[in-house]
């Protein structure tokens, strides 16, 4: 969870957000250990990974890890309040957003600065979309806004997401207290503004909006 190393020594791929989770609290880590082992079993065989060459050689995450990974301990800003520091771990550790809303290059690591700014190549036919305070983002949405939309599964404008947003907001920020979703809200409001539309229906569409309907929820 932390360093991305499975049990035999061997590098994961990156579509399993260690990255993320790097930076989260070992106590956190061991909740989600608990929980997982209180979940029953369940007998499935697991899928064959489905990579283009070269990128099926584990070895080559060697490097990759090298350019693009730096495990680091996430600390408070002493600059913010209690509430936006809360915000802000939850959003980039736990609920990791930004593994798909943030741009990534050909090789898979973040583009610098483009935090939350959206990335086409997201899973979902269209990408997930810039989260950031600019008009192409979501600059019309307010703190309770996101709130709801962490809550409910609907937009501002009273559409719903679909998609693996959709599958996040019914089995994980629904279930957020209260003032855990006022922390996000208050982080994701206060990023800087970044131009980039992912896409071309409006902004109020939301998160995970046009995406494929393996995980179509209405809420």
């Amino acid at each position: 969870m932390s360093r991305g190393i499975a049990p035999t020594g061997a590098p994961y791929y990156p579509a399993f957000p260690y990255t993320a989770y790097s930076g989260a609290a070992p106590a956190d880590l061991a909740d989600m250990w608990r929980y997982l082992r209180s979940l029953e079993p369940v007998a499935r065989a697991d899928r064959p990974h489905e990579l283009r060459f070269p990128f099926g050689y584990r070895s080559l995450l060697l490097g990759w890890r090298l350019l693009f990974f730096s495990p680091k301990r996430w600390t408070p800003d002493p600059a913010r309040d209690d509430l936006w520091n809360r915000g802000a771990y939850l959003t980039r550790h736990l609920l990791h957003c930004g593994e798909c809303h943030t741009g990534r290059n050909l090789l898979g690591g973040f583009v610098p600065g483009r935090d939350f700014a959206g990335h086409r190549g997201a899973p979902g036919l269209e990408g997930a979309p810039n989260i950031t305070p600019h008009e192409t983002g979501i600059a019309d949405w307010s703190e309770g806004d996101l709130v709801w939309l962490l809550q409910t599964g609907f937009t501002p404008s009273g559409d719903n997401i679909q998609g693996h947003m959709a599958m996040l907001v019914r089995h994980g920020s629904s279930h957020l207290s209260d003032a855990d979703l006022r922390a996000v809200a208050r982080f994701v409001s206060s990023l800087p503004p970044i131009e980039n539309r992912v896409r071309d229906a409006p902004a109020d569409a939301g998160p995970g909006a046009g995406e494929d309907d393996e995980y179509d929820y209405d809420f």
